[in-house]
């Protein structure tokens, strides 16, 4: 497990300055993985549909929606044997554990513009809470305040909730911050 946190890493951290020379991160992403798909189907070789993997936790962790590729990341897990949402998770080994309580969740997540967001801060905190406690499968995703980049806005921060079975994750998208949370 360890290798693959490595090999996710070192492909965000490859895609870091794509945009400086005007690539778009997230195109090239795609299109990596892609490749991969196709070139494991040139030489059968599973290890391109591993790195795709890597590539598609990478894809996740930059923010960007699965829906958008779902088609062709489907096909990779299903020749992989792995289900989407396990791929959402990191090892535990990575991330922060916290309790589930009101302090320590409402702790994962930076300020909170009160003015543009999906929802209130007090909300969001019940929100994740309820989910983890009730084991409500499923991504569910948070959004705080905004900003313009390429000539569009997007939301300033970003807040991501993995919940499998008794399993629940949450993501600082914008920060690279992974918690592990305990009931």
């Amino acid at each position: 497990m360890k290798k693959k946190i490595i090999s996710m890493e070192a492909v965000k951290l490859a895609l870091d300055n794509v945009e400086e020379v005007g690539l778009d991160k997230k195109e090239v992403l795609a299109d990596s993985i892609t490749w991969l798909y196709d070139r494991y189907y040139e030489t059968e070789d599973r290890k391109y549909l591993e790195q795709a993997l890597c590539n598609i936790q990478a894809y996740i962790q930059f923010g960007y929606p699965y829906e958008e590729e779902q088609e062709l990341f489907d096909k990779i897990l299903l020749l992989l044997g792995t289900e989407r949402i396990q791929v959402m998770f990191l090892d535990e080994r990575y991330t922060k554990t916290v309790k589930l309580n009101k302090h320590q969740v409402r702790g994962m997540i930076g300020k909170w513009n009160p003015h543009i967001h999906s929802m209130t801060i007090n909300s969001v905190v019940e929100d994740v809470m309820d989910k983890v406690k009730h084991e409500k499968e499923g991504v569910y995703t948070y959004r705080s305040g905004q900003r313009i980049s390429r000539g569009r806005e997007i939301p300033k921060d970003e807040y991501r909730l993995v919940i499998y079975g008794h399993k629940a994750q949450f993501f600082d998208v914008g920060k690279g911050l992974y918690y592990t949370i305990e009931k």
